[in-house]
């Protein structure tokens, strides 16, 4: 049994990575002058601050020279001098203003140091140049994206989407009638077999940020909700929340550029057919990590109590209850303003009242989104497309006596879902996809497969 609240937030999984030990071991000799850890091994720091020596001579005797002051900015940047690189290609504009380079290294400078709405300024300004090279938008674009998610501060945000989708098995029952129940053969009746279905739901995302006192930290609250009517079949009408609140730690203060960690409390709960169905609490750890403005990755992990009520419906749901320990592991890289890779890699324990509902369970999402311009030339914004394909193992701890004495459940599970988005009106958008889903199981009963679209409209705020 997978919980309900870990299928709602694998939806939005989300993954972090720590820092590496190497951005430690510079920190410890770092330059006295050095505003973030060095860039550069600490055993040739030495001779970059013998470097810096002369080539801070020569702009003295040649301060026009643009290539001495991009190598003495160039090696300052290396020491973690961040403001000694700055102050020397802020003093290059007085000798070649209107230079793409020169503020697109500045927009640089000033994104490492922190300083996003100064970066942001000088990326402007790169691509307001006249004949900007191709290369210097290629390398503007994800930072201004990268300064976008993270100039996000004090405010509330988020998104509601309201729409239909229709699915091939709704019910996630077997298409066949023939099964195996404790080794004999049962041929099941039309309520225990697929049958297609379609509902109406409402999805929101929200969160507000709170700017702390201590530079860099926030307070971060989100609620995730979703509730669905189904057309034909009212036991699986849905209804669930999750809020999640705690702290997000900047670790600038440590010389770690662009990273982040978050503790945080989690509280759900979950009706099904109208009936109180689910409730969950527990804590969470995410480290946030970007590599400069193209790849980002997150290392996520989370404990849950889920505790589940009995109902007309779902006699024996209490069954399920006990702890799950969740992990994920996010990579995403933006190869250029169009493209982004992504996958994410994920786990879970879990450990259910009765053995032959605990799990363990691991598997991999892949995919990549693509941004193009619309082909109605409305000035809306981009479309885009986001295909994806995961595969999941679970294999459970006893054999439910019920299928067999002896075998355990094993499933795999693999999906693949393709997503459109067209931008209208602001923030609005309408929102389209299409999935496949096909588990194969040794317990019959779980052999399933669904086709699944859904169509929506969403508002951003």
């Amino acid at each position: 049994m997978t919980s309900v609240f870990g299928r709602l937030g694998r939806g939005v999984l989300l993954c972090a990575i720590v820092a590496a030990p190497v951005s430690v071991a510079h920190a410890a000799s770092a330059p006295k002058d050095s505003n973030v850890a060095p860039r550069a091994q600490s055993g040739s720091l030495s001779a970059i601050a013998a470097k810096r020596q002369q080539l801070l001579a020569r702009m003295m005797d040649d301060p026009s020279n643009l290539d001495v002051a991009f190598e003495y900015a160039s090696l300052s940047s290396e020491a973690g001098d961040l403001e000694g690189a700055i102050s020397t290609l802020e003093r290059m504009l007085i000798y070649a203003p209107g230079l793409p380079r020169l503020d697109l290294e500045l927009g640089v400078l000033y994104f490492r140091l922190g300083a996003y709405d100064s970066a942001q300024s000088y990326f402007d300004a790169a691509l307001a140049a006249p004949d900007v090279p191709a290369e210097v938008k290629a390398r503007v674009a994800p930072y201004l994206a990268a300064i976008k998610k993270q100039s996000q501060s004090d405010g509330f945000s988020g998104d509601l989407t309201v729409g239909a989708r229709y699915q091939t098995n709704a019910n996630s029952a077997p298409s066949s009638p023939n099964v195996i129940l404790g080794g004999l053969p049962f041929v099941l009746n039309a309520a225990g077999m697929s049958h297609p279905d379609t509902n109406a739901f409402v999805a929101g995302n929200f969160r507000y940020v709170h700017d702390l006192a201590s530079q860099g930290d926030r307070l971060v609250a989100s609620l995730t909700t979703y509730g669905a009517l189904y057309a034909k079949d009212g036991t699986l009408n849905t209804g669930v929340v999750e809020a999640r609140i705690g702290p997000e730690f900047n670790l600038q203060r440590y010389g770690i550029e662009d990273g982040s960690v978050s503790v945080y409390g989690i509280v759900g709960g979950a009706i099904v057919a109208g009936a109180p169905y689910a409730g969950t609490g527990g804590a969470g750890i995410a480290i946030d990590k970007g590599f400069g403005p193209q790849t980002h990755v997150n290392v996520t992990g989370e404990y849950r109590y889920d505790g589940y009520r009995n109902s007309a419906t779902r006699p024996t749901a209490s069954d399920g209850t006990g702890s799950s320990f969740d992990g994920s592991t996010t990579l995403q890289y933006q190869i250029n303003d169009s493209l982004t890779l992504f996958a994410i890699f994920h786990g879970e324990r879990r450990l259910a009242k009765v053995g032959y509902l605990s799990d363990w369970e691991g598997g991999v999402i892949g995919g990549a989104t693509v941004a193009f311009a619309s082909p109605f030339h409305a000035d809306n914004g981009d479309w885009q497309f986001t295909i994806s394909g995961g595969y999941t193992g679970r294999q459970y701890d006893a054999p439910d006596p019920i299928v067999s004495a002896t075998d355990r459940q094993v499933d795999r599970e693999a999906t693949v879902t393709g997503t459109l988005v067209v931008p209208f009106g602001g923030n609005w958008a309408l929102q389209s996809s299409v999935s496949y889903r096909r588990t194969l199981s040794n317990y019959d009963l779980d052999n399933t497969d669904n086709v699944s679209a859904l169509a929506g409209v969403t508002r951003k705020f």
